[in-house]
């Protein structure tokens, strides 16, 4: 649609299909009722490949990405809370440690001479799962996220190139898979 400048109506602008196109032949084609109708085809890439086993393999490949990125999504959250636990500990374990002058709790650390006050090995004893915790889930979360990026990558560059990608003249062919050699 193009509108021209100023005030007054919008005038749309004409298009023409290409000779012998066939739109409602084509598959996964469908007319959209509104004042300009005019077919619109499946975007799905899935369509262009030749046979069912590849498009199994396709779908496989979409759902390892949906079921890593539905392993990931919880994790984020897990972090999340673990990590906001994590600094209310060490703030209130500085405000303890910290002289009364300053604005503290003016309790000790524990010293080769003198163990800490209770409230100080308390907090502390808190700490110290909760960094394993943040480790651990910062592992798994960097091990899922390579997951999801692998499988999400490996799956856009194929849909991009079934989209797009194939040149003019080129047949894509189901072959069969091939077995792993047992050497």
């Amino acid at each position: 649609m193009t509108r021209p400048h100023g005030p007054g109506p919008a005038t749309f602008q004409q298009y023409s299909e290409p000779q012998g196109f066939d739109p409602l032949g084509a598959p996964g084609a469908a007319v959209i009722p509104g004042p300009i109708s005019r077919p619109m085809l499946s975007i799905d890439p899935i369509n262009r490949l030749p046979g069912e086993a590849s498009r199994s393999r396709l779908e496989s490949c979409r759902q390892q990405w949906h079921d890593a990125r539905a392993l990931y999504l919880p994790l984020s959250d897990a972090i999340h809370e673990t990590r906001t636990a994590l600094q209310r500990a060490q703030s209130r374990h500085k405000f303890l440690i910290t002289p009364k002058v300053a604005g503290g709790g003016g309790l000790r650390e524990a010293t080769d001479d003198e163990p800490a006050d209770v409230q100080v090995a308390d907090i502390r004893a808190t700490i110290a799962p909760l960094e394993a915790e943040m480790r651990r889930l910062e592992t798994l979360a960097r091990d899922r996220s390579a997951v999801v990026e692998s499988t999400g990558r490996l799956m856009t560059n194929v849909e991009n190139f079934l989209r797009s990608g194939v040149p003019n003249g080129v047949q894509l062919v189901e072959i069969a898979p091939l077995e792993p050699s047992k050497s």
